[in-house]
């Protein structure tokens, strides 16, 4: 693709996202084929097992549940940019009062959680239904990564922000 490509992860394939709502999978990491993802530009991309979900300019989230094949089009209403997006199967929930758990749990409660650029958190246990916008207490969120038992997230002028 000439499309610029802004993240890449790895489930049962490697999924990468880009401008332009690119969607790029692959078995080996090698070649490639490209999907339509119907949405703008995506940033960041994330799985659990063969459910993908890939984020992106205004509030766009694309979501795959075969493996990266097929992909459903839809934009959290009144999100702004989403700029990073986790998988996490090894908690509960994010309690709607700000950015931290209520409980643990286990991969049966895995959920999907992505952040904006205005510093708030949305999260999803299947990539199709997703929360109400979430304060993360830190403001110009740039990105997000699960450590398989928490979140972390980062912005900018040194904004931290973690959920364990």
């Amino acid at each position: 693709t000439a499309s610029n490509l802004n993240g890449v992860t790895h489930g049962s394939y490697y999924v990468a996202a880009g401008d332009g709502g690119t969607i790029l999978t692959s078995a080996d990491g090698i070649t490639w084929t490209p999907r339509v993802s119907g949405t703008a530009n995506l940033r960041q991309v994330s799985s659990i097992g063969n459910t993908y979900v890939a984020v992106g300019d205004s509030g766009a989230v694309s979501t795959s549940a075969d493996g990266g094949t097929t992909w459903t089009a839809q934009t959290l209403t009144g999100a702004p940019n989403l700029v990073g997006i986790a998988a996490n199967s090894q908690h509960a929930t994010l309690d709607s009062t700000g950015f931290t758990f209520t409980s643990t749990a286990i991969a049966a409660n895995s959920l999907f959680v992505a952040v904006d650029n205005s510093g708030n958190a949305y999260t999803s246990a299947d990539g199709l239904t997703w929360s109400g916008a979430i304060p993360t207490g830190a403001a110009s969120l740039n990105a997000l990564i699960s450590s398989g038992f928490g979140y972390v997230a980062g912005g900018n002028s040194g904004a931290t922000v973690a959920a364990f």
